[in-house]
């Protein structure tokens, strides 16, 4: 399958506006959003047209339709909420992720919820819980990673597909891989 030149365009600029000095963006991510952050900017924005399985479901998650799974969607949502318009991001790009994903459940927060508490990172049920005691609890809505909860992460375990053939399925894993390899056996 040959590349469109459009994406060849996009995937050559070198002059994206990274968020040096961010500790929520770690070397390994600055690398990935240095080489990859125009094209994958021009995805979320529609400018450029996925034309692979992986580049739709990178749109729909850089749109808050789905969960980051792969480590570029990871990186993109994280540079999404930690590097809005306002702070000299792209303002188009702004209007297209207009949802926050929750840092404890991972689903999109509204944007109703983010106009009124723009600083949030919980959707409301979360909040709730969280003022209820609840969240990261034996009672919370999500299973939470132990391993990550030992080092004061809160992490939920997610439902991902095993790639070994010899294993098949699936298995409940931390949220935060590569990150963190912890497995519910």
């Amino acid at each position: 399958m040959s590349i469109p030149l459009s994406h060849q365009e996009m995937l050559a600029r070198s002059d994206f506006k990274l968020p040096i000095g961010r500790s929520e963006i770690n070397q390994e991510e600055l690398k990935i959003l240095a080489q990859y952050g125009c094209w994958m900017e021009a995805l979320a924005n529609g400018e450029i047209e996925p034309f692979t399985e992986a580049q739709v479901q990178f749109v729909k998650v850089a749109r808050g339709r789905e969960s980051p799974a792969t480590q570029f969607e990871r990186v993109w949502v994280k540079y999404a909420q930690s590097f809005p318009a306002t702070e000299g991001g792209n303002a188009e790009f702004e209007n297209v992720m207009h949802e926050r994903l929750c840092h404890a459940c991972n689903k999109p927060i509204p944007v109703e919820r983010l106009e009124i508490f723009p600083d949030t990172t919980l959707c409301r049920n979360c909040q709730e819980s969280l003022e209820s005691g609840e969240l990261g609890s034996e009672n919370s809505i999500e299973p939470v990673c132990p391993r990550c909860k030992e080092r004061g992460l809160h992490s939920k375990l997610v439902y991902r597909q095993a790639r070994d053939a010899e294993i098949g399925g699936y298995f409940l894993g931390c949220s935060r891989f590569p990150d963190c390899r912890y497995i519910d056996k």
